[in-house]
């Protein structure tokens, strides 16, 4: 039997792995494009088994190091061989983008709509597509949050400082 952690570490894989690939794609061919469908289904499972487990899907791209969090954690590629998170990492950096959060399971539609969100928000400024991005989350109701890098920024700070007042008044 497989056990919850390995479940869900292989769908985090998967999760970014479609991710990047239904955001390339949606960038450059119509959301209508056949070859979105698989990679929009799979990405739809993963991301019920992430989030079923887990209570939702937050990723963070670090730009400085390369890597990718899903839920606080690090998701390294499993072979050696496999293609790493990099260009996920990179694509996510260019709309300016801190945190990718989906609050609950979501329906192939709702990627599409989410898709179509991220396509029509480019720009050449980052904290613009950013900005972009996230109004047209909202106006497309999807269950789909966006945390520019700058807004992750300050939310650590934030944290780090609660940890720390916290940290004075027990000792």
């Amino acid at each position: 039997m497989i056990s919850r952690d390995t479940l869900v570490g292989s769908a985090a894989g998967t999760l970014l792995t479609r991710l990047y690939q239904a955001l390339s794609v949606a960038r450059i061919h119509e959301l209508t494009n056949a070859a979105l469908d698989e990679p929009l289904e799979i990405l739809r499972a993963s991301l019920a088994v992430v989030i079923g487990a887990q209570g939702s899907a937050s990723i963070k791209p670090d730009t400085g190091s390369q890597l990718v969090f899903l839920n606080e954690r690090v998701v390294r590629a499993k072979k050696q061989g496999s293609a790493p998170f990099e260009p996920l990492v990179k694509l996510l950096g260019q709309y300016g983008v801190g945190e990718l959060r989906f609050e609950r399971s979501v329906k192939t539609e709702q990627l599409r709509d989410f898709l179509r969100t991220f396509k029509e928000s480019a720009n050449v400024d980052a904290r613009e597509a950013c900005r972009a991005l996230q109004q047209k989350l909202v106006a497309a109701q999807l269950s789909i949050s966006v945390f520019s890098s700058d807004e992750v920024q300050a939310m650590a700070v934030v944290r780090s400082t609660k940890a720390r007042r916290s940290a004075r008044q027990r000792a």
